[in-house]
């Protein structure tokens, strides 16, 4: 194979979560990756049941705010999760992407934070031959490689992460705090109109 047919095959790049809500620390991962030049494409990927962690607010508002952030033409918002009536699995969502967008190398991006529990994930053995890790370090979290399975493929995404967190802003919209600085106007105001997290 020539190296060009190399570099015509698709990328895609999945960043999943609960995004509760979603928050200028996600934008600039997702802008971050996006500008990378790594992936031809970026899929996000709201959370419809999260096997691992409850939610608040509803996959269809979840993804709403998802949705009225994320315009670039590089990035797809996929409802696949929010479709399933089933726990989401990363390899549910995996299997689900290849056969809706066809042939290429697909990554998963993960927190730092969320390296301790990879193991855990749900037949993450078949998992780990369908897709390579991209590990993003947020702040307070360093990688320990030796936590790492070695059946794994991994590679770290030197992208700085932004201190920003959804439970603090859950936190701060039930005290009646300002939020602005956190989360974007159309996610400020969609909340506001829902009345999510508490918001007055």
């Amino acid at each position: 194979m020539s190296y060009c047919a190399l570099t015509e095959i698709n990328r895609y790049a999945i960043f999943g979560g609960s995004f509760d809500p979603i928050h200028r620390g996600h934008l600039f991962l997702i802008s971050s990756i996006e500008k990378s030049s790594l992936f031809t494409k970026l899929i996000v990927v709201p959370a419809g049941q999260p096997w691992q962690r409850p939610t608040i607010a509803s996959a269809q508002d979840r993804l709403a705010m998802v949705q009225a952030s994320v315009s670039s033409a590089g990035v797809i918002v996929s409802d696949c999760e929010v479709r399933r009536n089933a726990p989401s699995y990363a390899i549910d969502t995996v299997r689900e992407l290849q056969n809706d967008f066809g042939p290429g190398s697909y990554s998963w991006i993960i927190g730092s934070d969320a390296l301790s529990g990879l193991e855990s994930w749900h037949e993450i053995r078949e998992l780990a031959t369908l897709v390579e890790f991209f590990v993003i370090v947020r702040p307070g979290y360093r990688i320990d490689a030796s936590s790492i399975p070695s059946f794994i493929r991994w590679r770290e995404l030197e992208i700085g992460a932004l201190d920003i967190s959804a439970t603090e802003i859950r936190r701060a919209l039930q005290e009646n705090r300002d939020i602005s600085t956190m989360v974007d106007e159309p996610v400020l105001r969609y909340i506001r109109e829902k009345r999510l997290y508490g918001a007055a």
